[in-house]
Order: structure tokens, then C-alpha cells, then sequence
């Protein structure tokens, strides 16, 4: 860590300015895939629970037990009925 300190205090004004771009742009990055990682699951987890519903409406379990289990509305299960 000492060496990497030494250096980054030997760069120019202009590599400075680089190095910190570098930086923010390293962190927007990984800000970027953390947000598309997290939507991935909410919207994996949206699908599973949605396929649960189906899943019981095949099974002929009425449309409130299966918002008991799913906590979807009745009528996003009654949007899933083919």
C-alpha cells in the first residue's frame, strides 16, 4: 500500500486527473453491475413466484389461498390463468 501511495504522488497533474477518471469510472462500473446483478434476482424471484401461482391454478387451488401463499393480488394471479 506504501509503495502504490509513492507512486501515485509521483504522477503528473494530467496522470492525476487520469488515474482519478480511472477510478470513478471503475466504481460507475461496478455500481452498474451490482444494480443489474440485484434486478436479476428481484426479477428471477418475480418469476418464481408467478410460476408458484401457476403451478397452483393448475392444481385447482382457488385464487385467495394462492395470494395467501404468493402475496400476488388476485388479480395479477388472474392475469395468469391461460
Amino acid at each position: 500500500m506504501l509503495f502504490r501511495a509513492a507512486d501515485i504522488s509521483q504522477l503528473t497533474s494530467e496522470e492525476m486527473e487520469t488515474y482519478k477518471k480511472s477510478i470513478t469510472e471503475y466504481a460507475d462500473v461496478q455500481n452498474a453491475m451490482l444494480y443489474a446483478s440485484e434486478e436479476a434476482m428481484k426479477k428471477g424471484i418475480e418469476q418464481g413466484i408467478e410460476q408458484t401461482a401457476i403451478n397452483c391454478l393448475k392444481l385447482g387451488i382457488p385464487v385467495e389461498e394462492i395470494v395467501k401463499i404468493t402475496e400476488l393480488s388476485p388479480e395479477q394471479i388472474k392475469r395468469l390463468i391461460p
